[in-house]
């Protein structure tokens, strides 16, 4: 398994569905804005919140 779709299906799991939803966008911005995984992370729990 891809760690990109375990990471889906963990937050499916854990029902962060807005965190879920934004998955896609995060990494793109994180790849484009060069963030780190800290605040990748940060802006994916961010949705969530």
């Amino acid at each position: 398994m891809l760690a990109y779709e375990s990471l889906r299906e963990s937050l499916s799991r854990l029902q962060m569905t807005a965190a879920e939803n934004a998955l896609d966008n995060v990494l793109e911005s994180a790849r484009t804005e060069k963030l780190s995984i800290v605040d990748a992370m940060d802006k994916l729990l961010r949705a969530e919140a």
